[in-house]
């Protein structure tokens, strides 16, 4: 295998592990010629996708919003009459 070849194999592999790294290959391939700003954010996203990857949370244990139904459920009611309209 020449050089080349093993690069492009290894920097498949790393993309395809690791979730920050994807999110600036695809932002610098989609993006060309603008600043990737590497913020903390991406890599907290990324760490939850690990987490759930490796089965260490259940992905329902991360935040989500409420659904319709819950919200009916707590406030005994559609949300446009709790709020008035």
């Amino acid at each position: 295998m020449t050089p080349a070849p093993r690069i492009d194999h290894m920097l498949r592999a790393i993309l395809r592990t690791d979730f920050a790294s994807f999110v600036r290959k695809c932002a610098i391939l989609l993006s060309p010629g603008q600043r990737f700003l590497d913020n903390w954010h991406i890599h907290a996203m990324a760490h939850a996708l690990e987490e759930v990857r490796l089965r260490q949370v259940a992905a329902s244990d991360h935040q989500r919003a409420p659904s319709l139904a819950q919200v009916n459920h707590r406030f005994g009611g559609t949300p446009g009459l709790c709020l008035g309209a």
